[in-house]
């Protein structure tokens, strides 16, 4: 049986989407059954959502995904990530002031709580699941496929912009939404220039000094 050209057409953005859905739906179902256990156990669904994307990637032939260009340096994406911290830090201090000047409420990203006041066992734990299990799924989910897909209807600055920005408003977090943005464009522009290699490089950079950053509290 043929399927529908309307969805022969945009079978791969209908699956991507379908992923996402999952993605965010067994993060917040995790998070939900765990939260009764504690707080730390948030990152259980953080886990839980990478996994429905790494689950997806080893069938991607199958679910009709792009190919994903993955490169073989990953040099470059180390150097993006340090300059995407560092202007992605300055970004989120000058928005934070802005917004505290102007009377709207700022709090502390949830992550960063945790990772600075858990225990040695429970950081191990997430400085795993965010430093490296996220950048990978996330790089694969926004720069791997997204990027792919977007990259043929727009211009490729275009396309790694409106990937960046999707990337940022997921995260869900007004205070923190400059910095993504700004990061996921160094992300997007390493991997167009380099392949995925090198976005999962400076994802990773990137996560794991913020971790350092957060448990040493110099954030």
């Amino acid at each position: 049986m043929k399927m529908p050209l309307f969805v022969r057409e945009y079978r791969p953005w209908l699956v991507l989407l379908c992923i996402g859905i999952a993605s965010v739906s067994a993060s917040f179902l995790v998070v939900w059954l765990t939260s009764l256990k504690g707080p730390a156990n948030a990152f259980l669904g953080v886990a839980a959502g990478q996994a429905v994307i790494i689950a997806a990637f080893f069938n991607s032939h199958h679910l009709g995904l792009p190919i994903i260009r993955w490169g073989s340096k990953v040099l470059p994406g180390v150097l993006v990530g340090f300059l995407a911290l560092v202007f992605s830090f300055a970004v989120t201090g000058a928005w934070s002031w802005i917004l505290t000047h102007f009377g709207f409420p700022t709090s502390e990203q949830l992550s960063l709580t945790l990772i600075r006041t858990s225990n040695p066992a429970s950081f191990a734990f997430m400085a795993i699941i965010a430093g490296f299990i996220a950048p990978i799924a996330e790089e694969i989910f926004f720069r791997g496929w997204l990027l792919t897909l977007i990259k043929d209807k727009l211009c490729i600055y275009r396309a790694v912009f409106f990937t960046a920005l999707i990337f940022a408003l997921l995260h869900g977090d007004l205070v923190i939404f400059p910095g993504l943005l700004l990061a996921g464009v160094f992300f997007g522009m390493v991997s167009a220039r380099f392949g995925l290699h090198s976005a999962i490089a400076a994802h990773t950079v990137f996560n794991f000094l913020t971790i350092i950053a957060a448990r040493s509290g110099w954030l």
